[in-house]
């Protein structure tokens, strides 16, 4: 933990001004997850343990602090490697973002943006993912926001971008953004992103769009990232359907291009529960990932609520290898959560895979995946 740093905050804190509230955060998530995969079970237990402690200023400002154990059961307590317990957040926030006029965030902190694609906080991650970064943003008249960010990174390097977002007639929400990451050793950007997410309304449809376009210097041509997603609200509130398609550039062995890479987004909850595609470059052998999608969300009852996803994996390039499919899978989720902070998350992946997939360099991945997971989170906020 970085006591230091909690010094400067606090020394910031007390240029803001008196203290007018004072609320705490507290989380135990408990996940029992089970794999089965050629004749074999590997399974484990691993939870994690936040608390955070929130202060409001009578000048517009919070300071938050929040720290986090993520481990395994079973491991010894006396082994630092089988434990991280650490500072997860601790920033200082001046006005609140979107609905101030100037908006500021400094310290460490979760990031999520827009479909949380390229840069988000990982739910189902017990670590999840935080940033020592300062943000900003300006509301521009009532339907729009520009933010700009800059996050320290370990090894010299960091992360810095623009992010422009807005509503307005079919346009539910917008978004356009682009994203540096650099080598302070070198002081060149290794690494630009840049793209837009818009999610219209289409008479009884949703219908989401999002693109990228990604360079990195002096390693070959640039990369690519669409998707495109349809959904049909029911008459259920809650109730849904939706299909659409995910495709993530790469290029065949010995070709001078680049795989598109999500950099600091999600891959779970997009492409499998399973996780058989979490970093794309790597799982399918730099070849791009397509990935058909329908999902069925059915509320059952006032707290329950069921979830059926299927996908079909291919390679986006499947130049010598017998075929581009790699892999089906079939998600079953179930959902319960209570007023009173209690909830339970239990769900099974079916996964069919094809000889593409070990081509690619990842044999025998055909299994079952079950998870359940239980917790309590406390919001006194």
């Amino acid at each position: 933990m970085r006591i230091r740093g909690l010094g400067v905050a606090a020394a910031l804190a007390g240029l803001v001004g008196p203290v007018s509230a004072q609320d705490f955060t507290a989380e135990v998530r408990p996940r029992f997850e089970v794999r089965a995969f050629d004749g074999d079970t590997d399974s484990f237990t691993a939870m994690r343990t936040r608390f955070g402690v929130a202060w409001a200023f009578d000048t517009p400002g919070t300071l938050f602090i929040q720290v986090q154990d993520v481990r395994r059961w079973g491991t010894d307590p006396g082994d630092a490697s089988a434990e991280v317990f650490d500072l997860h957040q601790g920033w200082l926030e001046l006005g609140a973002r979107g609905e101030s006029n100037f908006w500021l965030r400094a310290g460490r902190q979760e990031m999520s943006l827009g479909t949380r694609r390229l840069v988000a906080a990982p739910p189902w991650s017990h670590a999840s993912r935080s940033f020592d970064a300062a943000r900003m943003a300006l509301r521009i008249g009532s339907r729009a926001l520009l933010e700009g960010f800059s996050a320290i990174l370990p090894d010299d390097a960091s992360f810095s971008g623009l992010w422009l977002e807005g509503s307005g007639g079919p346009l539910d929400r917008g978004a356009a953004f682009a994203f540096f990451e650099y080598d302070n050793r070198m002081g060149t950007a290794d690494r630009t992103t840049v793209g837009a997410e818009a999610l219209l309304a289409l008479g009884p449809f949703d219908l989401q769009l999002e693109g990228s376009i990604q360079e990195t210097e002096g390693v070959g041509e640039g990369a690519a990232f669409g998707a495109f997603r349809l959904t049909l609200p029911l008459d259920r509130p809650g109730a849904q359907v939706s299909a659409g398609v995910d495709v993530l550039s790469g290029a065949a062995p010995g070709d001078d291009r680049r795989p598109f890479d999500n950099l600091y987004g999600l891959a779970h909850s997009f492409h499998g529960f399973a996780d058989l595609f979490t970093d794309f470059t790597v799982h399918t052998g730099g070849r791009g990932l397509v990935d058909w999608t329908a999902r069925g969300v059915w509320p059952a009852g006032d707290a329950w609520s069921v979830q059926i996803d299927l996908h079909r994996f291919s390679v986006a390039v499947d130049e010598g290898l017998p075929d581009a499919h790699l892999a089906d899978e079939v998600d079953l989720t179930a959902r319960w959560r209570s007023d009173d902070g209690l909830a339970f998350l239990g769900g099974l992946a079916f996964v069919s895979d094809d000889d593409a997939l070990a081509a690619v360099g990842r044999p025998g991945l055909g299994q079952v995946f079950g998870y359940v997971q239980l917790g309590v989170a406390l919001d006194g906020r």
